[in-house]
């Protein structure tokens, strides 16, 4: 049985709750980068998907291993900030960060859903040999530095054959989130060529020449437009912070403060 995520309660904290989810076929390697951001980063892994479950009903059943009892950022990478937005319709956060992602349907260029949908009924062999050409796609992705080429192909060889095929298909038959009443905040690749930035909604950093996996390529940049808006939103907000989130099991972190009665 995988951990579930959760949170000590009662401490004082004055760093925010970051909860993290990842892109198509990634894992906690891809949040990384990341770590260097002002928050506590929570990152969630991701479960195996149930025949023909939307990403609605997967985004549910993934919040079940999530604690919300303490307040909390959301924050995903494509389809990772996809399942971020479902989660928000469920459990309200201080705010929402959306990285090289869309918020519907709308947001997938029809040529793209095609691929996707073909790609989707493909058998699994097909999918499997797939993943092997994930390296020689650099330039669609974005991907230029050897390391973060082996970084992808490492996560994708890892990543299931059915997590994956189910993940294109979930995609292309996202219906999307309506308005959600949360403060949110969405960066774009200049030159994303998978989820196009003309069509990914109301985008507040765009980072220049940068491509699909700009969380990568483009970590610092990333990280300092998140900074600079968490810093925002706590000035505005008066919702204490409270605990660092841990994953059950194991020793918490120390923390600074005195803890609640």
């Amino acid at each position: 049985m995988m951990p579930e995520i959760s949170s000590q309660s009662g401490v004082h904290r004055t760093r925010p709750r970051l909860i993290f989810f990842t892109g198509l076929g990634c894992d906690e390697r891809m949040v990384a980068p990341h770590r260097a951001i002002d928050a506590d980063i929570d990152f969630v892994p991701w479960i195996e998907p149930l025949p023909d479950e939307s990403l609605t009903a997967y985004s549910a059943r993934l919040c079940e291993r999530i604690d919300f009892s303490t307040p909390f950022y959301l924050a995903g990478i494509s389809l990772g900030a996809m399942v971020a937005q479902e989660v928000a319709r469920l459990h309200k956060p201080l705010g929402l960060i959306l990285l090289s992602t869309c918020r519907d349907r709308s947001g997938i260029d029809w040529s793209r859903r095609f691929v996707g949908r073909m790609a989707a009924a493909s058998p699994l062999w097909f999918i499997h040999i797939a993943k092997t050409l994930v390296p020689h796609m650099r330039q669609l992705f974005g991907i230029f530095e050897a390391k973060d080429v082996a970084l992808f192909d490492s996560m994708m060889a890892a990543s299931s054959d059915e997590l994956i095929a189910w993940s294109i298909k979930a995609v292309v038959d996202w219906p999307g989130v309506a308005r959600l009443d949360v403060p949110t905040f969405q960066v774009h690749g200049e030159r994303d060529h998978i989820l196009l930035l003309k069509k990914a909604g109301p985008v507040d950093v765009v980072i220049e020449a940068a491509g699909h996996a700009v969380t990568v390529s483009h970590s610092e940049q990333v990280n300092a437009a998140v900074d600079a808006w968490l810093k925002g939103q706590r000035k505005n907000s008066r919702t204490p912070l409270l605990t660092s989130p841990r994953v059950r099991g194991e020793a918490p972190e120390e923390t600074e403060g005195p803890a609640r009665d």
